[in-house]
């Protein structure tokens, strides 16, 4: 009996691990794919963050520049999905436990877009590039980054 329930607790501890490990490896992996909405140019997550960021500074040098994912405060978060809801769609219809993950990757990403394309947060940064064009950026920034005193 005492084997028994010592299997059971390992069971449980391994099942809240693993519930607690694939988000968070699963989000990490997407975040390096490219983003799906027309507007990032096939930007990866990680990439359209370092082009922010690096179009930032030189714009806005003493601001610091937001590079995370939406603010958790009301009106990033609600105003997206009340849009959604208002154009008649039901963004947690679709969701079953089969496509949990994809269709919480796909919300998070339409809350970015929603930030970054819907709101001003762009202004002034130019247009985004593309992954080439980033590329490229991205070694001129750090030519002019290293030629500075």
């Amino acid at each position: 009996m005492k084997h028994l329930f010592k299997t059971i607790f390992k069971i449980i501890m391994l099942t809240i691990l693993l519930a607690i490990i694939t988000p968070i490896l699963y989000f990490a992996w997407r975040m390096g794919q490219p983003l799906s909405q027309p507007e990032f140019k096939g930007l990866t997550y990680y990439q359209f963050i370092e082009w922010r960021k690096m179009a930032c500074q030189p714009v806005h040098p003493q601001v610091i520049c937001e590079t995370d994912l939406p603010k958790r405060d009301v009106a990033n978060v609600t105003m997206p999905l009340i849009l959604i809801f208002m154009e008649g769609g039901d963004p947690f219809q679709s969701i079953t436990v089969s496509n949990f993950l994809p269709a919480i990757w796909d919300m998070i990403e339409y809350l970015f877009w929603f930030r970054n394309f819907k709101t001003p947060l762009l202004k002034g940064f130019g247009d985004v590039p593309t992954p080439a064009e980033f590329e490229a950026f991205k070694l001129a920034h750090a030519a002019n980054t290293t030629a500075k005193p």
